[in-house]
Formats: C-alpha cells, structure tokens, sequence
C-alpha cells in the first residue's frame, strides 16, 4: 500500500469521524450554540438545549473527542468552545455558518 493511499484512508476517516459528530441533532444544535456563543459552559448549554446536566455533558465529551470543540476549566466550571485551531473542523464550522444564513 503506497503512503498516498494510506494518507487518503486516514483522511477520509477523520472527515467521516466529523459528520457522524454532527449526524446526530443533539450535537449539531449544541454545536450551533457554541458557534454562535463562542463560549459556554456546561450549565449554559443545558438551560439553552433543554436536556440533562449528564445528557449535555455526554455531547460535549463527543464532540471534544471528535476535535470539534475544546474545554477550559476554572474550578468546577467547565466552559467549551469551537476548536478553530483545528483546520477540519474549521472548513466544517465555515458549512455551518454557509448553510444555517440561507
């Protein structure tokens, strides 16, 4: 297997990684909010969302294992926001922005 082939591989599981982090409707609407917000944190993203403290909490977790998002903590409060250091994601945040303006 030539190295062009296995670099393609990877790069099609990552972006295939990032559409199933939003395939799902919860994390997409989490992920518009922190787009939207720039920052958040978890008791924020519940009361805006409407589901569960550990039902956000989950989603958050996903979306930070997918890259998409990444958390600073201060004490107990935990805040995220969009990975924009993260080239992948960015393109995807930019579909976003394209497709949620009309």
């Amino acid at each position: 297997m030539s190295k062009a082939t296995t670099r393609s591989a990877a790069t099609d599981q990552e972006i295939a990684k990032l559409f199933d982090a939003l395939g799902d409707s919860t994390r997409l609407k989490v992920m518009c909010l922190l787009l939207e917000k720039k920052e958040l944190c978890v008791s924020e993203v519940t009361e805006e969302i409407g589901i569960s403290m550990s039902g956000t909490s989950q989603q958050l977790k996903l979306l930070e294992s997918y890259g998409l998002i990444t958390r600073s903590r201060s004490g107990q409060r935990v805040c995220y926001f969009p990975n924009e250091s993260n080239p992948h994601a960015k393109l995807l945040f930019d579909c976003i922005y394209t497709l949620r303006k009309g």
